[in-house]
């Protein structure tokens, strides 16, 4: 499973100290998750087939992907 992480802040857990945010980040890409800081996503909608979902972010960057989780706030 490829898991992706957008976040609209320069960095994961912004509101923790540093050294928190970059252990965190280190942990999760060792784990293979990729994370996007710095973007968000504008749209999301499913392809014509029905069985993916194709994102567009705010860097007008697209990505196709099996499943969405959207998580807002702490």
């Amino acid at each position: 499973i490829k898991v992706h992480l957008f976040d609209s802040q320069e960095r994961i857990l912004g509101f923790l100290d540093l050294e928190i945010s970059e252990s965190m980040t280190n942990s999760m890409k060792k784990a293979g998750i990729e994370i996007h800081t710095s973007r968000s996503i504008r749209s999301y909608q499913k392809t014509p087939d029905g069985k993916a979902v194709q994102l567009t972010t705010d860097k007008g960057e697209s990505l196709t992907v099996d499943q969405v989780l959207i998580s807002r706030g702490r």
